[in-house]
């Protein structure tokens, strides 16, 4: 369910993969112009129940709900929150809601930042909390969002390529042109979980 709150932001399809290395794909993305580079410490909170992107990045819980995959195999993912500590009720509710976990009763008002992870996260067994390291380069090509990202997962060294635009076909022209049809799309919560096991 979309909060009534954010029907003003797109929804985007989404084509990701993870490897080693991307050769020539990461090649012919940047023979384009690099827009934008950034790095971050990002922790996620990997759901055992739900696929829902879930993490804390810039000291704000971002929560991204996963709403269908197309035919063709890509995701569309809504920005359902970016919440600041403390935390409130309605920003909790909608933290169980994309945990796929009921929301517990007697919650405080509020929870700063060190409350919710002693209180909220440890003692749940069906929630892990997984570092990750991005240096990110970002590139518009055919309209289209399209990013580097070298990680750090839990100490796990990775490549991450994504593209991602609200028209799913430009999408699907721009992972072709790009050479990027060779690899498995597959998304960030299900590439955390293969690499830390």
């Amino acid at each position: 369910m979309i909060p009534k709150s954010n029907t003003d932001i797109t929804a985007r399809w989404e084509w990701r993969t993870f490897a080693a290395e991307l050769g020539e794909a990461e090649t012919a993305i940047r023979q384009h112009p690099c827009t934008r580079i950034k790095q971050s410490d990002e922790l996620y909170l990997i759901s055992k129940i739900s696929g829902n992107n879930i993490k804390i990045r810039d000291g704000l819980l971002n929560i991204k709900l996963l709403l269908k995959t197309n035919e063709a195999g890509l995701e569309q993912w809504f920005p359902t929150l970016k919440a600041e500590f403390p935390l409130r009720q309605s920003d909790l509710d909608i933290f169980y809601q994309a945990a796929g976990l009921p929301t517990p009763d007697n919650l405080r008002e509020e929870y700063e930042r060190e409350q919710f992870f002693s209180e909220l996260v440890e003692p749940v067994l069906e929630l892990q909390p997984v570092e990750v390291h991005k240096y990110r380069y970002g590139f518009i090509i055919n309209t289209v969002i399209v990013e580097i990202a070298n990680l750090q997962i839990d100490g796990h060294a990775a490549v991450s390529a994504a593209v991602e635009h609200a028209n799913p076909e430009r999408v699907l022209s721009t992972v072709r042109e790009l050479g990027l049809n060779k690899f498995e799309n597959i998304n960030y919560i299900k590439g955390i979980r293969r690499l830390i096991g």
